[in-house]
């Protein structure tokens, strides 16, 4: 089955910003790097987006603690059956994730969309990301869909 690519671009009208000349940063651009947080959105973006199920990205946020990305997720599945999600390579700008041995997510029939996370140990994102989803029955494993998904966030 050939693995179905979708490239999002998150970065029109996004210019890339010299963090190492700050000071000299007009009120535009500081106000572009540091949005108010009453009109900051995050990282929000819909990956798959069919009539029988839609996977969306709602946060990205680091735990600097844990030194770990996690991405939060919210699925709806109306197929007929349940369906897993599988994640493949993961790749936060050019370092490589394996999560395939991970437990795949299930995602049950014609419910309301579950939300659900993955983490990988990364930090400072900044260009974007990449994943490899698998969509597959609950029930027999077999792939209904596979995916590329790439990311851009950030102006390079």
């Amino acid at each position: 089955m050939e693995r179905e690519k979708i490239f999002i671009d998150m970065t029109n009208g996004k210019k890339k910003l010299d963090t190492s000349k700050m000071d000299e940063w007009t009120s535009e651009e500081l106000q572009e790097f540091f949005p108010d947080e009453s009109e900051y959105t995050g990282i929000q973006v819909d990956l798959i987006q069919h009539k029988n199920f839609y996977l969306k990205v709602t946060l990205v946020y680091i735990h600097e603690t844990e030194k770990n990305t996690y991405i939060e997720f919210e699925a709806q599945n109306r197929l007929q059956n349940d369906t897993l999600i599988r994640f493949g390579k993961w790749w936060m700008d050019n370092q490589e994730f394996d999560l395939s041995q991970r437990t795949p997510t299930l995602i049950p029939t014609k419910l309301e969309a579950i939300a659900f996370s993955e983490s990988v140990h990364f930090m400072f994102m900044e260009s974007g990301f990449a994943m490899e989803i698998d969509l597959l029955d609950a029930d027999s494993l077999n792939v209904l869909k596979s995916y590329d998904i790439k990311v851009k966030v950030y102006p390079s």
